[in-house]
């Protein structure tokens, strides 16, 4: 993927090797860039990002679904996003396949 970056929204304490920390908290100890992800449009470029890490952050959002959006313009075709959280989110009553963002 190139030159496409990386990026671990919602980093906190938690530094990934190769990854460009986002976070909104100034504290946040891992955190290259300083940002509201509830603020859009995001510091980056339209399909600039090849990989998206976000772990216990969807749960934090004012809006997931504009997130979502907002990955979709920053991410470059075939960019790998990958989403832990606690929640169990009670809308999904099943398993969605999606095979391609595009």
């Amino acid at each position: 993927m190139g030159d496409l970056i990386r990026l671990n929204l919602g980093c906190g304490q938690v530094r990934l090797p190769g990854f460009i920390g986002v976070d909104n908290n100034p504290n946040a100890t891992a955190a290259d860039i300083v940002h509201d992800l509830n603020c859009f449009p995001y510091p980056f470029a339209d399909n600039s990002v090849g990989e998206v890490i976000m772990n216990h952050v969807l749960e934090h959002l004012d809006s997931p679904i504009k997130l979502l959006i907002e990955l979709y313009r920053i991410c470059a075709d075939g960019a790998k996003i990958r989403a832990c959280n606690k929640i169990k989110l009670t809308f999904c009553t099943g398993h969605a396949k999606i095979k391609a963002w595009r």
